[in-house]
């Protein structure tokens, strides 16, 4: 009896797998519905960059970088200024002034400068083809060597034509003075130029 009553225990058991767990065992097949797979989900979509905070980051970096290179400047400026500082002062080369103390006679130099006038005439009427309503004050000045050549010679004016003063310059340089007693002369010579109608 113990027996039989597993037994149906057993296949009350097994009755109510076979009903719960088979399907196909009755010997019906249920109709079999097409599984789909459900749609991917959308990946999120990244988030915006914040261009202001790319800026901000480019700005942070080129400033330190801006902030270390001219604290670096300032510190070899510094230390070159301090190295000049600690230098031996050395003599300044200044070039020679000549001391103009000789003497000529005023008769001597009028009678060089008027021999000079037509050739220094030529230069104002070169540039006055090119220029017809040139006119102006020109001041010659000149440096009489020890033997009477001319050492040097500048001409400036309100004429404002660098041809001419040039010019000037080269002729005055070939002019011949007697020799100055005392050292060298400086003179200064005024001229004139207006065209002649």
């Amino acid at each position: 009896m113990f027996r039989n009553s597993l037994l149906i225990l057993l296949l009350s058991a097994l009755f109510a797998l076979g009903i719960s767990g088979c399907d196909s065992c009755s010997g019906q097949e249920e109709p079999v519905t097409p599984q789909t797979t459900p749609p991917p989900e959308p990946e999120p979509e990244p988030e915006p960059e914040d261009p202001l905070k790319e800026a901000k980051e480019a700005a942070e970096k080129d400033g330190i970088s801006v902030a270390v290179s001219i604290s670096d400047s300032v510190r070899i400026v510094g230390a070159d200024l301090e190295a000049m500082l600690n230098q031996p002062d050395k003599p300044i080369a200044k070039k020679p002034k000549a001391a103009d103390t000789g003497m000529l006679e005023k008769s001597d130099l009028r009678r060089v400068f008027n021999a000079s006038n037509t050739a220094m005439r030529k230069c104002y009427e070169r540039a006055l083809k090119g220029n017809p309503g040139l006119s102006g004050k020109v001041q010659l000045q000149v440096r009489i060597a020890r033997d009477g050549t001319v050492s040097y010679a500048k001409a400036e004016g309100s004429l404002g034509n660098g041809l001419v003063f040039e010019c000037m310059e080269r002729q005055a340089k070939t002019l011949k003075f007697p020799e100055p007693k005392g050292g060298t002369v400086l003179v200064n010579n005024p001229y004139t130029f207006t065209p002649d109608f």
